[in-house]
C-alpha cells in the first residue's frame, strides 16, 4: 500500500500508465485532507461544529462502503497469494487481526445482498455500526419474509436509521417481522429471537491476552442475557465504591469503577461453590518465603505459573479470596500449606454485620452488607479467624489496610483510622 495518495488520471507524464478512478478519488481525498492538516479546529464557529461532525460521519461511511465494496472483489488477490481466504490475506495486507479482517469481510460479502443498505452507506446515510445492525437483522428474518415484505423491511430499517442509535435500531430489527406484516409476525418473531439466543451461544466467546506489563487484556462477545447479568454483578460492587470516593471528594470514571468491581466479585465468590477440576475444588496458591512473608516490599508467586504478586496483595487476598498461602523454607519446602478455613465464614460474617452495621473505618458510611472481612490481627503474623478479631471494611479501605504506603490505628470507639505513612 503506497503512502502517498496516487496521481489522479492524466496528471502523470506520457506514456504512465492510467490510475484506476477508485484509485484517484482515494487520492484527492487524502491530499484534500493533508491540506487541512494543520487548520486547527479550536477556532471553528460553535454552529459549524456539529455540521462538520455529521460530514464527516457522512465521508467516513461513504469510504467504508468503498472499502466493503474492494473487499467483495478480493478473492483473487488472496488466491494469488495463497492466503486461506480473503480475511487472512487482509490481515496479511494490513495490520489488523485476522479476527477483525474476517469479521469485516464477512459484512462486506452481506452487504452485497442488500443494496439499499449498501446505497445509503454509499450516500452517507447509514453509519457502518448501523448497516450491521440492520443486515443482522434482515438476514436473520429473510427467510421468513417474502421478496416485497424483505424490500420493505429494509427501507424502514433504513429510514428509522436516521432517527434510532445501533442499540435502540436493534430492539426494532428483533420485531422486524411483526412490524412488516409477516403472516403470524408476533410468533414469527418470537422464534426469530429464539434462533437469536440460540446463534448467540454458540457465538460467544471470551479471550484473555497477557501483554507482558503486568496487565491482561480481557475481550468477550457474550450473549445480551449474560452480559446483563454481568453488569447488574458489577455495579453491586461499584456503587459503594462509587459512593466511597466521592464521600472523599474524588471520581473515578466508570470503565475503571468496573474493572476494579470484577476483581472485588472475583474475591468474593465461594470457592465450595465452584465446580470441582484436577481433584479439588478452585483455588489460588499463593508461595513466598517466610522472609518475603514479613516483608513489606516482597513478592509472592500466584499460581503455579510463574506470575507473581506484592506481598501485601497476598495478604489482602488471604482476608477474602480462596487462597492457599504456601510459605516455603530456604530448600523450597514447605513451612507452611495454609487452609482456606482461615476465612471467615458466611455465619461469622452475619455476626460482623450485626455488631459493625458499617465499614468500621472512621467517617465512612458504607453498609455493612456491601464490605469485606478484615483479619484485625494478619495471617501472616500468626493471626487467626475470628469474630472478635475481624472488622468489616468496603472494599476502599480494606485495599487501604493492605496497601504498603498507608498506615492504620484503632481508635478506642472501634473505628480505623488510616493515614499515609511519611
Amino acid at each position: 500500500m503506497t503512502s502517498t495518495p496516487p496521481s489522479a488520471p492524466g496528471t502523470g507524464d506520457a506514456g504512465d500508465p492510467v490510475v484506476h478512478p477508485l484509485l484517484a478519488a482515494v487520492g484527492v481525498v487524502r491530499t484534500a485532507l493533508a491540506e487541512v492538516r494543520t487548520v486547527q479546529p479550536l477556532f471553528l464557529p460553535v454552529e459549524a461544529k456539529g455540521d462538520l461532525l455529521g460530514e464527516l460521519a457522512a465521508a467516513k461511511a461513504q469510504l467504508e462502503e468503498l472499502e466493503l465494496r474492494v473487499l467483495a472483489t478480493c478473492g483473487d488477490a488472496a488466491a494469488a497469494t495463497g492466503a486461506r481466504d480473503v480475511g487472512a490475506w487482509l490481515a496479511a495486507v494490513l495490520p489488523v487481526e485476522s479476527r477483525t479482517a474476517r469479521a469485516v469481510t464477512r459484512l462486506a460479502v452481506a452487504v452485497e445482498g442488500w443494496p439499499q443498505v449498501a446505497e445509503a452507506l454509499a450516500e452517507g446515510r447509514l453509519t457502518l455500526d448501523q448497516a450491521r445492525v440492520i443486515i443482522t437483522a434482515l438476514d436473520a428474518a429473510a427467510p421468513m419474509m417474502t421478496t416485497d415484505q424483505a424490500a420493505d423491511a429494509e427501507a424502514l430499517m433504513i429510514t428509522e436509521a436516521k432517527r434510532l442509535e445501533p442499540g435502540r435500531l436493534r430492539i426494532l430489527g428483533k420485531r422486524l417481522l411483526a412490524v412488516v406484516g409477516a403472516e403470524d409476525g408476533t410468533a414469527a418473531d418470537a422464534a426469530l429471537l429464539a434462533a437469536a439466543e440460540k446463534s448467540a451461544d454458540k457465538r460467544a466467546r471470551l479471550w484473555m491476552r497477557p501483554r507482558g506489563d503486568g496487565m491482561t487484556r480481557i475481550e468477550a462477545l457474550v450473549p445480551d442475557a449474560t452480559a446483563h447479568r454481568l453488569r447488574v454483578c458489577l455495579e453491586s460492587f461499584a456503587q459503594p465504591r462509587r459512593t466511597a470516593y466521592e464521600a472523599d471528594g474524588r471520581r473515578l470514571p466508570y470503565p475503571k469503577l468496573l474493572a476494579d468491581a470484577l476483581r472485588d466479585l472475583l474475591e468474593r465468590i465461594d470457592p465450595g461453590a465452584l465446580p470441582h477440576h484436577g481433584g479439588d475444588a478452585t483455588t489460588v496458591f499463593v508461595t513466598m518465603s517466610l522472609d518475603q512473608l514479613r516483608d513489606e516490599l516482597a513478592t509472592a508467586g500466584l499460581g503455579l505459573d510463574g506470575e507473581t504478586i506484592t506481598a501485601s496483595q497476598a495478604r489482602r487476598l488471604a482476608c477474602t479470596a480462596g487462597i492457599i498461602p504456601v510459605v516455603l523454607g530456604g530448600e523450597s519446602e514447605i513451612l507452611d500449606l495454609g487452609r482456606k478455613s482461615r476465612l471467615h465464614t458466611p455465619v461469622m460474617r452475619k455476626a460482623m454485620r450485626l455488631r459493625d452495621r458499617q465499614c468500621r473505618a472512621e467517617g465512612c458510611d458504607v453498609p455493612a452488607s456491601w464490605c469485606e472481612a478484615h483479619h484485625l490481627d494478619p495471617w501472616a503474623k500468626g493471626g487467626h479467624t475470628s469474630v472478635d478479631r475481624g472488622a468489616l471494611l468496603c472494599a476502599h479501605h480494606h485495599h487501604r489496610a493492605h496497601d504498603p504506603t498507608y498506615d492504620h490505628t484503632h481508635l478506642p470507639n472501634g473505628q480505623i483510622r488510616f493515614h499515609r505513612r511519611t
